[in-house]
């Protein structure tokens, strides 16, 4: 709010009222929520990759990340975020509110795009029936240190 009050008090009662908890959804407040979807988090996801194998591991830790529905995974969960947010700063009634949900908004249907494409490639990925080559494939630490520890 722009304005110039004498005191703090005249400030305090041009303010607009504050928004009682859950204005976005009804339904939904601090007090009552359900209990949190089970995660994958990008770290492991980008494990499974550099331990896979095969092209299938690789397009599963893909799929992981753009999963729909109640675990969804983390791309998903982004584009959740940037829709529930762009509806926060719509609903604070100002102009620069307005913009910033447009920007969300436009952001979040990136992800979305990017998500589809993904998801596309993921399958095509999975549809390669390939494994890396033997001299690509990485040695688990203890084998090589079992082998070292023989050499020495």
């Amino acid at each position: 709010m722009i304005g110039r009050y004498a005191h703090e008090y005249e400030a305090g009662k041009a303010l607009p009222a504050p928004v009682p908890p859950g204005v976005l959804r009804a339904d939904v407040s601090r007090f009552n929520r359900p209990a949190p979807a089970p995660e994958v988090s990008l770290q492991d996801l980008i494990r499974d990759v550099v331990e896979g194998h095969s092209a299938g591991d690789a397009s599963n830790a893909l799929l992981g990340a753009v999963q729909r529905g109640y675990d969804a995974g983390p791309m998903v969960r982004l584009q959740e975020l940037l829709e529930t947010s762009s509806q926060f700063a719509s609903a604070l009634e100002t102009a620069q509110g307005r913009q910033i949900a447009a920007r969300l908004t436009a952001l979040g249907r990136q992800i979305e795009f990017l998500t589809r494409e993904v998801e596309e490639a993921a399958e095509d990925l999975g549809a390669t029936i390939a494994v890396l080559p033997p001299h690509r494939e990485h040695e688990p630490r203890e084998q090589y240190a079992i082998v070292l520890a023989i050499a020495n």
